[in-house]
């Protein structure tokens, strides 16, 4: 997933692991097929890609733009 944030920002940045925060989940689960079977809901944006580029570009919009990133455009 870090790659693909990487070619759809078209930014590289230092990836830093580190060990899991106190109360921070094992694993994460999503399944939205319940929802869209009680009332017929789809997603606007239903791709890796498409989530990263549209979360992308609402960051850029901000004035401040992603901490370090703005400066560097």
């Amino acid at each position: 997933m870090v790659a693909k944030v990487k070619e759809v920002a078209g930014v590289d940045f230092k990836v830093v692991e580190c060990k899991p925060r106190t109360g921070d989940s094992p694993f994460l689960i999503a399944d939205n097929k319940k929802i869209k079977g009680l009332l017929g809901w789809a997603p606007s944006h239903d791709t890796l890609h498409e989530i990263i580029k549209t979360a992308w570009e609402w960051e850029l919009s901000l004035d401040n733009g992603p901490p370090g990133v703005r400066e560097s455009l």
